[in-house]
């Protein structure tokens, strides 16, 4: 787990911005950085962009802070929207600062698709309030089975059992559930076996290579 966390409080003019991934329209990210201090994270790239020269991805976070009622839910009827695509939208701090929770809860109604992806066992607190959408998908990413191997490159992350039995969780309270098999390691992600211990409760899987990077 990571011992030491750099936090600060920063506004955001908007919290909903728009998307550059193919196939989604928009992207929430509550947190600027992440608890989770994946070895292999593409995301670190964001550190180039904020006040952060100097430090080292996953031993920073910055808490957004915006105005919850700039959030209209109808504005995006017929758009795809995502949580996250550079944090974890349900990193540990998420139980204290409740970042997620609040822009969900000023979302209810939306006409739009709603996808959630987190490596966390933390998305299970906000199940009643995915029951109140018309259009959600929530997802786990998982890049192996071995929890032993998961503290070494995941290391604040939830261990890879956790995350399966929060899928069965998830799928028991009647939501639509994915598994995103991401990164895919060769010779070690394996993914025949992933399929085999959740397509029980797994509506759908998706599949994401390693991006590799100098270093």
């Amino acid at each position: 787990m990571i011992l030491y966390m750099k936090i600060n409080l920063r506004p955001a003019k908007s919290i909903i911005t728009k998307s550059n991934i193919p196939s989604l329209d928009y992207v929430i990210n509550p947190y600027t950085g992440c608890q989770h201090g994946c070895l292999y994270c593409y995301a670190e790239f964001m550190i180039r962009f904020t006040d952060h020269k100097g430090d080292k991805w996953g031993q920073f976070l910055d808490i957004k802070t915006f105005d919850l009622n700039k959030i209209k839910p109808e504005r995006y009827e017929g758009k795809r929207i995502l949580l996250s695509s550079v944090t974890d939208p349900y990193i540990p701090l998420e139980l204290k600062y409740e970042n997620t929770r609040k822009i969900l809860e000023k979302l209810v109604g939306t006409p739009a698709e709603v996808i959630i992806l987190t490596k966390s066992k933390f998305v299970v607190r906000d199940i009643d309030l995915f029951k109140q959408f018309e259009n959600i998908e929530v997802g786990i990413s998982m890049s192996t089975l071995n929890d032993e191997f998961a503290k070494i490159i995941e290391r604040g992350a939830s261990r890879p059992s956790e995350r399966i039995e929060t899928l069965r969780e998830l799928k028991r309270n009647g939501l639509n559930t994915y598994l995103f098999v991401s990164p895919f390691f060769p010779g070690i992600t394996d993914f025949r076996e992933m399929i085999v211990k959740t397509r029980e409760f797994v509506d759908s899987y998706s599949f994401e290579n390693l991006n590799f990077r100098p270093g």
